[in-house]
This record gives structure tokens, sequence and C-alpha cells, in this order.
């Protein structure tokens, strides 16, 4: 029995939610027949070439065809709720078919067996820190395997789980007063060649000992950094391009994926990653984010999620960067 992490859409939260209390936990990059797995596999059995959308799909979902087995433990990030998490059991085989809502296609049938409010006192730290972080939307892991089914397991009461410890209620609030000033410093301080160093060093510390370069400049050709990504497995290193947007309260400016799509051809990329350090992304962005998904692996990093990271990388006092800075 092996045990995942799983991401969803969360713009989508209450369609998983109402679907996996039908037994259907599903996935995206399925928004037509020909993105069916069993499809997908049985061209590259026969060594067709896949076009640029089945590759997309089959590189974000195979596991959920290949690997995930009935039994496995899966714990799903973000529903019913984003202060929430829930562990479900597989319970069969892959399946195919596309959603109220013109996606999500991909299907594997599971059995709900606990919801858990995030912050709630049976929830390990370091367990939810791994899933909060987690950005793949499948992904194996064996270090968390054991906290994942103690918690497919646990009855306790339901106070318990669904309400957040007071101590770490309070904690979370002075984390959120810590980012808003930390938010207002960098804003008051960085330069744009400061802000993409500092994006820099913290890629460098979540990847140690992965590859990561500042090329930022006339010759950036689309990327201010790049980054030889290494999954391990015996599985061959890919290489994402990261473009950082020194943007601040509400982002509305599409330059930046038009610059990450021209980085995947100048570079040759498998991923593509949008910083902006804004709190939140206009309606122009996000969908022109949308559109480029459908044709490229582009994640975005913005507001809360990007300044935890940098204020746990800021408080490290193991970290020097006035050697690199």
């Amino acid at each position: 029995m092996e045990c995942w992490f799983w991401n969803i859409y969360v713009e989508s939260q209450s369609y998983f939610w109402s679907e996996i209390k039908e037994g259907k936990l599903r996935q995206g990059w399925g928004y037509d027949e020909k993105l069916d797995l069993r499809k997908l596999n049985e061209k590259r059995t026969n060594n067709l070439i896949l076009d640029e959308k089945e590759q997309q799909a089959w590189d974000r979902c195979n596991h959920m065809l290949l690997y995930i087995k009935q039994g496995d433990l899966i714990a799903v990030k973000n529903v019913p709720s984003r202060e929430q998490f829930t562990i479900v059991r597989v319970t069969g085989d892959y399946d195919f078919k596309i959603g109220d809502i013109g996606d999500f296609g991909h299907i594997l049938p599971v059995q709900v067996l606990n919801t858990f409010h995030k912050y709630s006192k049976v929830v390990p730290s370091s367990f939810l820190n791994a899933l909060n972080r987690e950005q793949n939307p499948i992904r194996i892991t064996y270090k968390h395997s054991e906290r994942i089914r103690e918690l497919a397991t646990i009855s306790p009461p339901t106070d318990e789980k669904d309400k957040p410890q007071e101590f770490k209620e309070k904690i979370k609030n002075i984390r959120r007063s810590l980012i808003t000033c930390l938010r207002e410093l960098l804003n008051q301080s960085l330069t744009f060649w400061e802000t993409e160093k500092l994006i820099l060093e913290m890629i460098r510390r979540d990847r140690e000992g992965e590859e990561v370069l500042w090329i930022a400049g006339s010759g950036e050709r689309g990327a201010d950094v790049l980054w030889v990504a290494q999954p391990g497995y015996g599985l061959s290193p890919f290489k994402i391009g990261v473009q950082v947007k020194m943007h601040w309260g509400e982002d509305y400016d599409t330059t930046g994926v038009d610059q990450l799509e021209k980085a995947f051809q100048s570079h040759s990329l498998q991923a593509g990653l949008l910083v902006s350090m804004a709190d939140k992304l206009g309606p122009n962005l996000f969908n022109r984010i949308e559109e480029a998904k459908k044709r490229y692996n582009i994640q975005v990093l913005f507001g809360d999620e990007l300044y935890e990271r940098l204020l746990e990388m800021i408080a490290d006092p193991n970290l020097n960067l006035s050697q690199r800075i």
C-alpha cells in the first residue's frame, strides 16, 4: 500500500468535494475524450507520438493508470475547504469521464476515510508543512506515509478533527502579522535585481542540491532563473524556467506569461514558474495563465504562499545570503 499527495484546482473546490463524496476522485487535464490515459498508453505501447495536449495529460496524470493501486491512501489537499484536507482510500481502477464543468475527466474510485482541519492538534506540523508545500498534481510520499496511515484510521472526537487548537490558531495569526510586515518591508526595500536574487535563493533553499542559475538580463530569453530539478528514482532531470515579477497588490500584467512561453522554446523547458510579489491575480492575468496551462506546464506562486516561504528563508539563521547576494 502506497501513500500519495493530491492537489486540486482550488477554484473548483466545491465540485471536487461533491464528486469525492460520490466516490470519484478527479484530476485535471481531462477536457477531451482523446486524453483518456488508457488511450494514451495504448499509443505509447504502439510507439505512436503523443501530441502536445496528450503529452501534458500523460505527464501529469499517468500515476493514476500505472502506479496508484486499489488500497492506496491519498491525502487530498484543500477539500472540502482551504483549511481542510481529506484522506481517501482507492477502491478500484482508473476511469475517464469528463466532468459536468467540462474538465477533470480522469477519475479514481475512492472511499472517504477522514477529514481534518489543517491545524487540528491531531495533525503533525511536519506532515502539514509537506502537504501545504506540495505543488505537483499527484506525488507519492514515502516520508509521510506512516502519518497518512495513522490519520486514515484515527478516531478522535469530532471537535479535535474539525477545530484548530487554540494555541496553534494564535501562532497562525502571529504568522499572518509577520507576513504582512514582511510584504511591506520588501515592497519598500528591494530593487528589481534584489527581488530576482531573493527568489533565486528561496528556490535554492527549497531545492537543496539542485542546479538553480540566475540568468536575468538582456540575454535571458524569457526566464530570469533556470532550475534543473532532480526527481530521483532513476528519472531524468528536467528543466524549469522561472520568471519573477515585482508587482504589488493585484497583478494584471500578462507579460510574465508571454515571457515564459518564449522560454519554453528558447530554453527547451519542461515546466515554467511565474513568481509575482502581488497579493492576488487580476482576472486578465488569471485567464491568461489558464490559457497557457492548456499548452504548457506552468504554475504561479504569489500571495501568502510565496511570503510564507520567504519568511522561513529570511528567518533561517543558517542561511548566509551576504556571500551570494
